[in-house]
């Protein structure tokens, strides 16, 4: 932007500043919601600014990340979701702030960078018009309506409407029995389910590590599980600062996706539907030990989630950084028929991503483990939709299952297309039966 665009956008933001949009703006981002949010307040604030200079439609993730986050030229959304997390966050925080006698109330629809401001119309007091009001009628007092009659009377009614309510609340309790509250709606059976909620055990869920995603972007290759779990990474992230690069808080914080957020609410509600204890971890504190003795779920590529290196070696589809060509591609180990030696999530202009839905068997052979893994956010995102889609998912596994109704061990291979960083209607690619 020019000197004299920016001079000239500096004086319509003050000009606006009186605007009352503006200024119940200024009263949320002191409220106690966001007093403590400087991040929060400061993309609010771009977001308003935009939306009052009439070019919220122009506004980009890019942009964003750049303006807001102090991204650099090489930002990847697909590796790094700062932009959609805080979205997330300030769309939720919005429902939370107390807006007082705020005038104009701003909200974010989803998939829109554009502040939507909604007018607060107060109705105007209303004065009655004179009416005539009918003098009651009189009844004739009756001497059998003696006041301990009309007590007796009034305790039957009471009863009778006591038991009706009785009444209604067990018919709604029945009705209530009959609907799941659960999005799942899960089943008294599950193919694939039973054989992660296990009475008597404890199914872990592996939250992925996207910290090493952007490790990774630096480092131009992938951390091994060895390196993972000795803790010898961190010492790369040491010579990232010596070399001048400071990707701040790699090593300290710890970050995951918003598709892991989904996976993990999913998970609990299943969890709470079968009565059965799970536990989400961080990939760091993970042991050896937790995935030999549980069911596991592992969330994340390889490259946010270096436990998937243990089980690749009896996987056919891996998602694999070509960090040469700049490309996240899947891999296809032994192809079939036509199906292409590898699938290419990063064609330019092509917004397709891929997700790999894995079942397999655990590091015991008594336990399972089900992998979850994306080209790129969006590409886990897909995953998310299957598994949250319960007719799709019975309809899918129904290619899995022995004749006795158990189920094989399989892998899906999903494509869908990235509409601004999220996954839209997904299909299966190819899939994968084992005995």
């Amino acid at each position: 932007m020019s000197g004299i665009a920016i001079v000239e956008e500096k004086a319509l933001c003050e000009a606006f500043h009186d605007d009352p949009r503006w200024v119940a703006l200024t009263k949320i981002t002191a409220s106690a919601a966001f007093v403590r949010a400087p991040r929060l307040c400061q993309l609010l604030e771009y977001l308003a600014t935009q939306t009052l200079l009439d070019r919220a439609d122009q506004v980009t993730e890019f942009e964003l990340a750049f303006e807001v986050f102090d991204r650099d030229q090489d930002f990847n959304p697909a590796a790094d979701t700062i932009v959609r997390s805080h979205l997330a966050r300030l769309r939720q925080r919005l429902l939370q702030a107390d807006l007082g006698d705020a005038k104009w109330i701003p909200s974010i629809p989803k998939g829109q960078y554009g502040l939507v401001f909604q007018e607060v119309i107060l109705p105007l007091a209303e004065t009655p018009e004179p009416r005539f009001i009918a003098p009651e009628p009189q009844v004739p007092h009756t001497p059998a309506q003696t006041v301990p009659q009309r007590i007796a009377l009034y305790k039957i009614l009471s009863v009778v409407l006591a038991l009706l309510l009785v009444l209604a609340a067990i018919a709604l309790l029945h009705h209530s029995a009959l609907v799941d509250p659960s999005p799942v709606a899960i089943g008294a059976s599950d193919p694939l389910w039973d054989r992660f909620f296990v009475p008597g055990q404890t199914m872990t869920l592996v939250a992925a590590d996207s910290s090493l995603v952007l490790m990774h972007h630096y480092l131009h290759h992938d951390i091994s599980l060895a390196d993972y779990i000795s803790g010898r990474y961190r010492q790369k992230a040491e010579d990232l600062y010596h070399s001048g690069v400071e990707p701040s808080g790699l090593i300290d914080r710890r970050y995951s996706s918003m598709a892991d957020l989904e996976v993990t609410r999913l998970l609990a509600e299943i969890s709470g539907a079968k009565h059965m204890p799970m536990r989400a971890s961080f990939a760091r504190d993970v042991t050896m030990d937790d995935l030999k003795q549980n069911n596991v779920v592992l969330s994340g590529s390889k490259g946010a989630n270096p436990w998937l290196e243990l089980y690749e070696p009896q996987m056919n589809f891996l998602i694999e950084n070509d960090y040469p060509r700049n490309l996240t591609v899947v891999r296809n180990r032994h192809p079939r028929d036509d199906e292409p030696k590898e699938y290419n999530g990063d064609i330019p202009h092509v917004p397709v991503t891929y997700g790999v839905l894995a079942f397999l068997p655990g590091i015991e052979p008594s336990r399972n483990v089900l992998i979850l893994e994306g080209t790129s956010v969006a590409g886990t995102e897909s995953i998310y939709d299957l598994l949250s889609d319960k007719k799709e998912l019975n309809r899918i596994i129904e290619k899995f299952k022995n004749s006795d109704g158990s189920l094989k061990h399989f892998e899906v291979l999903l494509a869908s297309e990235s509409v601004d960083g999220s996954a839209a209607k997904f299909h299966v690619v190819a899939f994968r039966a084992y005995s």
